[in-house]
């Protein structure tokens, strides 16, 4: 349809600093939600989103005598807010492009972890 998408993500990331490295990473379902597609036409491209499903994380040391490090599987939720232009029609659907802001979220019995990120999106939907 025009205004919901639902399909399957899988994805991951990866942080680090001086002392420590972190991974993320998931699969599962993923949902996204044009709101404004018959409310205010010139905000079509305007998309809201949510990632839902099994997610795994670590933290790990970098230091040369390790220190505790943590790692598990669990619960992977994702949510965020997306912009798309769209351009370039091909075989019955078209490409889309612009800014998508996301804040993740992975849970494990022994390690949590948490990020944001600011990107940009490129995505193709397909036709009929």
């Amino acid at each position: 349809s025009d205004y919901l998408n639902v399909g399957f993500w899988i994805g991951g990331n990866s942080s680090t600093n001086g002392h420590w490295q972190s991974v993320a990473g998931g699969i599962g379902l993923r949902v996204e939600l044009f709101p404004l597609i018959r409310l205010y036409p010139p905000l079509v491209g305007l998309g809201l989103f949510g990632s839902f499903g099994v997610g795994s994380g670590s933290l790990k040391s970098k230091e040369p005598d390790p220190v505790a490090e943590a790692q598990g599987v669990q619960s992977f939720l994702g949510t965020g807010a997306f912009y798309e232009f769209p351009f370039g029609h091909v075989l019955g659907g078209h490409f889309g492009v612009g800014p998508s802001l996301e804040y993740d979220a992975v849970w494990s019995q022994p390690f949590e972890r948490h990020g944001a990120a600011l990107a940009v999106r490129f995505v193709l939907y397909g036709g009929p």
